[in-house]
């Protein structure tokens, strides 16, 4: 059995490129940026900069670009080393499975806290999103509930919860309308002289 997979922890040698590789894009555009903006300041230091400082420079860069790649390299690790990724797969499991059976049992805070946990381990996960959602619009926070759908439309990239998620924001807009926090739509017109 394939325990690690070679090609993300190759392309780790590069910080960020890894973390592209796994889907993880927001948190490898950082590292990389980082890594980037740290090479830079080493070659600043090392070549470019002949004032006073060059030595701090040369050695505060040198550390954060060797910070960068190590933590890099170890995230990246956690995230191809099979037995790690089975283990945080049963962990989002567990958090999701609790989150749901809290939600139904009416105990809100308690399920946002597990849907957040699964957030923290899966970033960007759907159902995690959605059901958030559906938590704030229950519990009438009906900005935090779109903020939610928001990231959900941007991280749902096959449309397995366009459904899902355009009910809710229908939800959403209804209730909106019934607490007069939005405009009517063009066409609806209110009588309200009409006594």
């Amino acid at each position: 059995m394939k325990r690690v997979r070679l090609v993300p922890l190759l392309l780790s040698f590069v910080p960020g490129m890894g973390h592209l590789w796994e889907g993880r894009d927001f948190k490898g555009l950082v590292l990389f940026a980082l890594f980037v903006a740290a090479g830079g300041g080493v070659l600043e230091g090392a070549l470019l900069w002949s004032g006073p400082g060059k030595t701090e420079i040369l050695v505060v860069s040198s550390l954060i670009a060797a910070g960068v790649w190590i933590y890099s390299f170890a995230d990246l690790f956690r995230l191809v080393y099979e037995p790690w990724r089975e283990r945080d797969r049963l962990r989002r499991n567990e958090h999701l499975r609790e989150g749901i059976l809290c939600f139904l049992r009416s105990d809100y805070e308690t399920a946002e806290r597990e849907f957040l946990a699964n957030l923290r381990l899966n970033p960007g996960d759907p159902e995690s999103l959605f059901r958030l959602a559906v938590l704030c619009r229950l519990r009438g926070e009906l900005g935090r509930a779109k903020k939610y759908l928001r990231a959900l439309r941007r991280t749902d990239l096959e449309e397995k919860w366009s459904w899902e998620r355009a009910q809710e924001e229908a939800l959403i807009a209804q209730m909106e309308r019934q607490e007069g926090e939005i405009p009517q739509e063009e066409g609806e017109v209110l009588h309200e002289e009409a006594v």
